[in-house]
């Protein structure tokens, strides 16, 4: 769950950037450090399907673990 979250946030960040003018990238860039920011751009995509894939299978396992103790 932490690393989904981590991956959407940083996705996040990516997306806002992208959209901002040029001196709030600047901004960004400084608060965040040494992010690199142009391999986040491209993989952008992968990115948040891969958060969005571990945030299901974690909701389903949990879902699907709780129904097994129902069961019993």
């Amino acid at each position: 769950m932490f690393l989904a979250q981590g991956m959407y946030f940083i996705s996040l960040v990516i997306l806002m950037r992208m959209n901002m003018p040029a001196r709030y990238r600047e901004i960004i860039g400084q608060v965040l450090g040494d992010l690199e920011f142009n391999f986040y751009h491209r993989w952008f995509d992968v990115i948040f399907l891969i958060s969005a894939t571990f945030t299901i299978l974690y909701v389903t396992l949990t879902y699907l673990y709780k129904q097994q103790g129902k069961d019993t």
